[in-house]
C-alpha cells in the first residue's frame, strides 16, 4: 500500500510521507535496513519525531513489511525514553504497522511498544494494509 502524499524525508532505508488530508504519516521500511546501525535507526526516528511535533500528526502507518532491521534491547528502552515522548507532545495518537517478513525485526518492532510510555498510544499490528489503514482511519477503538 502506498499513501500519497508530501515526501518529508527519504534515505536508502526508508520513506516517509505526509498525507495531510487524512491526518497520517506513512513510513515505508526498505530491504537495505538489513545493514542499517542503531545510530542511524536512532537518526530515522527522531527524524519521525520532528515530523510528528511539526505536522501535528495523528496516525502513523508504518510498513515493515521490508524492515530487516532488528531493535537490540537497549534501543527499545531508549524509544521508550526519548522518541514516544516526543511523539505523544506532538499530538500522536494511533500506529499501525504492517507486519515484518523478518521473525526477530517483527518481534522487535512489537517489543518496543510494551514499554511504559508506549502503552500510551494506540499501536496494533496488521498483515494486511487495508486493515491497518481503516483501523487507522476509524477513531480510538
Amino acid at each position: 500500500m502506498h499513501i500519497s502524499g508530501k515526501i518529508l524525508f527519504e534515505t536508502n532505508f526508508c520513506k516517509t510521507t505526509w498525507a495531510e488530508e487524512e491526518n497520517i504519516m506513512y513510513v515505508l521500511w526498505k530491504e537495505k535496513t538489513l545493514t542499517m546501525h542503531d545510530d542511524q535507526f536512532k537518526e530515522h526516528l527522531l527524524s519521525f519525531a520532528k515530523f510528528v511535533q511539526q505536522y501535528q500528526v495523528e496516525n502513523i502507518f508504518v510498513d515493515t513489511q521490508h524492515c530487516f532491521y532488528t531493535i537490540g534491547l537497549n534501543i527499545q528502552k531508549w524509544h521508550d525514553d526519548v522518541i514516544v515522548p516526543l511523539y505523544l507532545e506532538g499530538g500522536l495518537k494511533k500506529m499501525a504497522f504492517l507486519t515484518s517478513l523478518d521473525f526477530y525485526s517483527q518481534i522487535s518492532h512489537e517489543q518496543s511498544f510494551q514499554e511504559f510510555n508506549s502503552r500510551k498510544l494506540w499501536v496494533k499490528f496488521f498483515d494486511n494494509a487495508n486493515q491497518a489503514f481503516k483501523w487507522l482511519m476509524n477513531g480510538l477503538s
